[in-house]
């Protein structure tokens, strides 16, 4: 068989309809409607979870800049008649769990996310599909930019419009679609990688406007969200295998400087994360990056390029997390082990996965997600791409053994199945994957509060699916004007089995199946950093909690609850969480004791 020219990027000396589609300059804006279609669902999505604290905030607040034009600042960020006036971060109200460091804080700065987040509450305050519609224009901008920049880093055409189909229609990408309060990773993104297209027109077409403005709308990204530094390891590798300019070394530096400055900023308006084991600190607590970050960066590989999504790592117990680590490893040296000769011979091919690896240590910031990989997709997608067309046209070039060859199609194919036919069949269901959440916990909030029927009501909750969930059961009620307890109390946040002991008339002693961190939900809330331990006490209005049991994690296992109120008090109401609902339960006989699961 002859071997293709360069008019056939199939290997034959025909074209054939799929590959002129794939070629078309006009690919970035059909590809830019097909993901909004794809993603259309999510305009059915309405408000969801905290989504309803950001329209609070926004409709009756007065926002000052620099510091409070945010709408992602926590506690000190906050205007002060807010906290006072709606008691938002009181424990005992139910905002936060008993378990929460007392110094805790997560707070962002992201003021350009914000602003468009105050001009849809300025515009339309109830017109939730307006707002979904907003973020889904964001996404086609990210999806036409991404286009242009595979046009301008592979060849043929037609393998960098496979990428860019596979990028746009990429499910993990769902839940920053349909999420309104996660526009700031679209924002992030759309803006970090107009900055990298105009960064590689300068260094490769010498277009000297690029030098100002790559950096320029880096900046803009920052603003918008954190993610955005994913780019800068696009422009790193870029400049180690792409650029071949004089000084090329020296072509990151605007990049970094305006990463500096931005964090110095940052850092010095005061958002951080302190007390919180899920989002990762790189600034004041560098040590935890460094040994939790390669683990989670692992999990979102896997969920990158195979299966499953890296959001199952929510569902798993923390002993049990290190399945989705060694599955992201194996995968890893899978994936090197049999695109080396690509990867030794193809320069674009080192900077795709260079580029995806490195911007994964961005994502690792936070707990990992796959909303998380806006930009390490644009790196992957391009990998994926080239091995598709490579296996199309060079297979025996690259992979000379029958058994390599086989290992190959094995890979390939399945990358072709999982981001040609599952991407695009699960993208509009993932985009409403919190209008799922957010229905469960709005029937859960209505059977809770259905039991408030006195101003001193106080709610004593055995259970619930994780301490997240009741938390923003509390916040989303206060957020839309809806009665809440005078006291909120929940015990143990899990679905698994909780073991409750009635010990005299005021206390409960409470012990959960893995402990009260087994949800790494739960995390949120306190880091391994500040332990609680057998003999520690929790003190805050109206209860008294000791540690009874610690575990070699130093996390608790067990606790026992003393309230000021004896539980048969008419004030009180006992709940447990069961099939999606709370329903309330007697006050448990002193000695008694039962277990309750949701």
């Amino acid at each position: 068989m002859k071997k293709a020219g360069p008019g056939s990027p199939l290997g034959y000396h025909r074209r054939v309809r799929w590959t002129r589609f794939l070629e078309t300059p006009r690919l970035g804006v059909w590809l830019a409607v097909v993901s909004v279609v794809l993603g259309a669902a999510s305009l059915f999505g309405g408000f969801q979870t905290e989504d309803w604290i950001f329209r609070d905030l926004a409709t009756s607040t007065e926002f000052t800049f620099p510091n409070q034009l945010n709408l992602f600042g926590h506690r000190e960020q906050l205007p002060k008649h807010l906290m006072v006036g709606m008691n938002m971060f009181d424990r005992e109200r139910g905002a936060l769990p008993w378990l929460v460091f007392e110094g805790f804080q997560v707070s962002f700065w992201r003021p350009l996310s914000s602003l468009t987040h105050l001009l849809d509450f300025k515009l339309w305050p109830d017109a939730a599909a307006l707002m979904h519609a907003h973020s889904l224009l964001w996404y086609a901008a990210l999806v036409m930019t991404a286009t242009a920049l595979y046009r301008r880093w592979m060849s043929p055409a037609w393998v960098a419009g496979l990428a860019a189909i596979m990028f746009a229609v990429d499910d993990a990408h769902g839940q920053a679609v349909g999420w309104i309060s996660n526009r700031n990773a679209l924002v992030a993104a759309a803006l970090a990688t107009l900055g990298l297209l105009l960064h590689d027109k300068w260094r490769r077409d010498g277009w000297l406007p690029g030098l100002a403005l790559g950096p320029l709308f880096f900046l803009g990204g920052l603003l918008g969200g954190e993610l955005a530094l994913g780019a800068l390891a696009y422009v790193v590798v870029h400049a180690l295998t792409l650029d071949t300019k004089r000084w090329r070394w020296l072509a990151p530096v605007p990049w970094i400087a305006v990463a500096v400055g931005w964090a110095s900023f940052y850092r010095d308006l005061g958002h951080r994360a302190l007390g919180c084991g899920i989002y990762l600190d790189p600034v004041f607590r560098p040590i935890d990056l460094l040994i939790e970050g390669p683990q989670r960066a692992l999990v979102l590989l896997l969920g990158l390029f195979g299966a499953p999504p890296s959001d199952s790592f929510q569902s798993l117990y923390p002993d049990r997390t290190w399945l989705l680590v060694v599955g992201g490893g194996v995968l890893l040296v899978v994936m090197i082990a049999i695109l080396w000769p690509l990867l030794r011979r193809e320069p674009v091919a080192r900077f795709f996965l260079g580029s995806t690896l490195l911007s994964l240590s961005v994502a690792t910031l936070p707990m990992p997600e796959d909303r998380l990989l806006l930009l390490p997709g644009l790196g992957a997608m391009g990998l994926v791409a080239l091995s598709m067309r490579a296996l199309l046209d060079e297979t025996r070039e690259f992979w000379a053994s029958p058994t390599s060859r086989r290992v190959a199609w094995a890979l390939v194919g399945g990358w072709a199945v999982l981001h040609l036919v599952v991407g695009p069949v699960l993208l509009p269901y993932r985009s409403l994957r919190m209008k799922r959440y957010e229905t469960e916990l709005r029937a859960a909030a209505t059977s809770a509060f259905d039991h408030v029927n006195q101003e001193k009501q106080v709610l004593i909750i055995l259970n619930a699916p994780d301490y997240y969930f009741s938390s923003m059961m509390v916040l989303g009620r206060l957020a839309r004007g809806e009665p809440v307890a005078h006291r909120t109390y929940t015990l143990a946040g899990t679905r698994e089995a909780v073991r409750v002991k009635r010990v005299d008339q005021h206390a409960i002693s409470v012990r959960p199946e893995g402990g009260f961190f087994s949800r790494p939900l739960n995390r949120l809330y306190r880091s391994p950093v500040f332990p609680l331990v057998a003999g520690d006490h929790v003190t805050y209005d109206g209860v008294v909690v000791t540690i009874d049991e610690s575990n070699d994690r130093r996390e608790p296992t067990s606790a026992t609850f003393r309230f000021d109120w004896a539980l048969e008090h008419a004030s009180v109401v006992v709940l447990e969480f069961k099939d999606g609902t709370y329903r309330r339960i007697a006050p448990l006989a002193v000695g008694e004791e039962i277990v309750v699961s949701g």
